[in-house]
């Protein structure tokens, strides 16, 4: 399969610079793979139209990212994994078959190019921009708090790609440390699934024979005198 990348930002600063001349911490990596979950888990579910519904999108991107929504900075890939699943499914109410999907275009987007990670924060930070200035033009909705809330989201989103242009191999690695827990958690639901459906096949073998009903043979369950 062949498919354009989204294009890449015009420029990017260095990490140093938006530091002040600090390091970047080691969870901007995590914090990262949380951001590509959630652009991916939004394109599926709005088909890749962001723009008809900006604010529909908005409470989605808000419910499945913790990073965009909190603020928050995660420390492991495990932590990343357990509360997107968590939002995936408690907040944003979506499917188990939804979740695979999104899992299975992030396993896609490893077959793309080496710097595929940097090209979707980049559509993500350029899709958001869109977004925050269709919801400054509805004139019939609160929305100050939503427009303040995905400009600071906006500029999140330029520092992890600056960060992703110089350290995408981390961001890459954390990706697929994603898909390894993901595909544990979907064969455990597998052999799960078919437990329940092997009890559902024999459960007839299993339920105890009452004494005294005519249709019984010999009494089982009591020694005879």
């Amino acid at each position: 399969r062949t498919q354009k990348l989204p294009k890449l930002l015009p420029e990017f600063e260095t990490c140093q610079q938006l530091l002040n001349g600090k390091p970047p911490h080691f969870s901007l990596k995590f914090n990262c793979c949380e951001i590509i979950l959630t652009y991916v888990a939004t394109l599926r579910l709005f088909n890749g139209d962001l723009y008809d519904s900006p604010f529909e999108v908005c409470d989605l991107i808000h419910q499945l990212s913790n990073v965009l929504s909190e603020d928050r900075n995660y420390s492991d890939v495990e932590t990343v994994f357990v509360f997107f699943i968590q939002n995936h499914q408690e907040l944003a109410g979506l499917s188990e078959k939804h979740l695979d999907e999104c899992f299975k275009d992030l396993s896609y987007f490893f077959e793309l190019s080496r710097m595929i990670m940097l090209h979707a924060l980049c559509d993500f930070h350029k899709k958001l921009k869109k977004l925050r200035k269709l919801v400054s033009l509805k004139k019939d909705d609160p929305k100050t708090e939503l427009l303040c809330k995905l400009y600071k989201n906006i500029k999140k989103l330029y520092f992890l790609s600056c960060f992703c242009n110089e350290n995408e191999k981390l961001v890459r690695e954390s990706g697929k440390e994603l898909l390894k827990l993901y595909r544990v958690k979907q064969k455990d639901r597998l052999d799960f699934n078919e437990h329940v459906q092997d009890i559902e096949k024999h459960k007839h073998h299993l339920k105890p024979k009452v004494a005294g009903h005519k249709n019984d043979g010999p009494n089982v369950l009591i020694e005879e005198l």
